[in-house]
């Protein structure tokens, strides 16, 4: 048990922090048992505590969303998260992580403006946005995710072999295309593409597109 906060100083919020942890990892384990809501209690005093020795840090109030969110009292939760981005507005982290919780929600429209930040910061972060966004929606995720990726080629290219591992042909075909297009030059975007036309059956349109580079 840790000490009143008056007896602590504000190095001492991480190991509150991380105590925090702890008890919310049991939290999750005790999903559905009377002795959730006690482990619940000593998560959420832990992060508070933390939060008042370190007002400032994001982390804390991101956790304390997920905490919220484990419990399901979303409304907490979503005020968690939006104190976290006001104190680190160009953390792409929090961004994806309220960006997921809006999706839970159904709130797509906000989850989607969330993934395109969390891409301004981050682009790297393509990758799990693609794969939570298809957990939770499942193959109505196909009509979304070209709404949050930049254009650039990288971008078109993730998507376009994301959507190939899931049988999108034609939105992966629209991808590589696009990607050709933004870099005429790059053989590789082409053998790609021609590689999905011979999937389809496409054969004379495969030879076509080298044809047209020659």
């Amino acid at each position: 048990k840790y000490r009143s906060a008056f007896n602590l100083s504000r190095k001492d919020s991480r190991r509150i922090y991380a105590l925090g942890n702890i008890y919310a990892k049991r939290v999750v384990m005790t999903r559905g048992m009377v002795t959730q809501k006690k482990w619940f209690g000593l998560a959420s005093d832990a992060y508070q505590q933390a939060i008042e020795l370190r007002p400032t840090n994001g982390d804390y109030y991101l956790v304390l969303g997920n905490l919220y969110e484990t419990v399901e009292n979303m409304e907490d939760a979503e005020i968690a998260y939006e104190k976290a981005i006001s104190l680190d507005p160009n953390n792409a982290f929090y961004h994806m992580t309220y960006g997921d919780f809006c999706l839970k929600l159904e709130n797509t429209q906000r989850a989607l403006a969330e993934y395109r930040k969390t891409l301004e910061v981050n682009p790297d972060d393509l990758h799990n946005i693609l794969n939570t966004g298809y957990q939770t929606l499942g193959d109505s995720w196909k009509d979304l995710v070209s709404k949050i990726c930049p254009h650039n080629v990288n971008s078109c290219v993730v998507l376009a072999q994301f959507c190939v591992d899931r049988k999108w042909y034609n939105a992966a075909r629209f991808e590589y295309e696009q990607s050709i297009a933004l870099a005429p030059d790059r053989m590789d975007l082409r053998k790609r593409l021609s590689h999905l036309l011979v999937k389809q059956g496409m054969f004379d349109e495969s030879a076509s597109l080298w044809r047209q580079f020659l």
